[in-house]
């Protein structure tokens, strides 16, 4: 780590940690892709609670939020994919109703509860497949 400041700290474990899921998802080795973008939404979770005007943490949180999901999908891990989707969904809803006057946060509700419903949708067409 190169800060002594806690959120920078922070941040640096979060990227790395997206930039090690990137990495297995280069080589299709989508567990371990799940595994570290799991670690590192966490970090970005707690960075953007906490700093919810920082772009950089937003911007990384939603690729993360996706690439869990894609990660699920690839691994046909229905219940991996719905979940995840619905934490996107209720980690924007309720940063809108912590931060009401911050307007960028309804586009990235609006986003998760889009992907939400492509989630739906994919399990919908799983589940009348034979």
């Amino acid at each position: 780590m190169v800060s002594i400041s806690p959120m920078w700290a922070e941040f640096d474990v979060a990227l790395h940690s997206l930039f090690l899921a990137d990495l297995y998802k280069a080589q299709s080795d989508w567990p371990h892709t799940a595994e570290m973008d799991t670690q590192a939404a966490q970090y970005y979770k707690d960075l953007v609670e906490h700093n919810p005007t920082v772009a950089t943490f937003i911007g990384d949180l939603v690729n993360v939020f996706n690439d869990r999901i894609e990660a699920a999908k690839h691994e046909n891990d229905r219940q991996q994919a719905a979940a995840w989707s619905k934490d996107a969904v209720a980690f924007w809803n309720r940063q809108l109703d912590l931060h009401p006057d911050l307007p960028d946060l309804k586009k990235y509700a609006d986003d998760a509860a889009k992907q939400d419903a492509e989630v739906a949708q994919w399990l919908a067409t799983l589940s009348t497949q034979p």
